[in-house]
């Protein structure tokens, strides 16, 4: 089943990093959002997405999408993630989840009444390498941290 994402924030990070990881999988970027024309036009083209939208609020609306996306600053990952949830969408987003940790515990709390998954993506927690030296210490062999 392809997973369809409305991705809100066109960025550097995400057009280099975050996007073209996602298309490797089963996954359609079904609508774009940004509030820069000219990066949100370019992601569009490089990603061959034709639905852009400059309103956020938009596309999290959207019948179409399966999941939203974001990468923008903490305060529009708390407004656009809390919105996303409450219609009952799962999210992702980057790092900060918000601006404070009164925003963040808002946004678990989200996610826990609508029982849709929040992610966020803080850098190298999945790697393998970091996988490897949890287990190293979890096993007690690097003695006492």
């Amino acid at each position: 089943m392809t997973l369809k994402i409305g991705w809100i924030g066109c960025g550097v990070h995400a057009t280099q990093m975050l996007l073209p990881q996602l298309v490797r999988h089963d996954v359609e970027i079904a609508a774009l959002c940004d509030i820069d024309g000219d990066r949100l036009a370019s992601a569009g083209r490089q990603f061959g997405v034709s639905s852009l939208t400059s309103d956020a609020e938009e596309l999290i609306r959207r019948s179409d999408i399966d999941a939203v996306g974001m990468a923008v600053g903490p305060g529009q990952h708390l407004v656009f993630g809390k919105m996303a949830l409450e219609r009952g969408l799962p999210v992702f987003m980057e790092k900060p989840p918000s601006g404070s940790a009164a925003g963040a515990r808002e946004l678990l709390a989200a996610s826990e009444k609508s029982g849709k998954p929040l992610l966020v993506g803080f850098m190298k927690r999945y790697s393998a390498g970091n996988k490897i030296a949890a287990n190293i210490l979890r096993s007690g062999r690097f003695g006492a941290v």
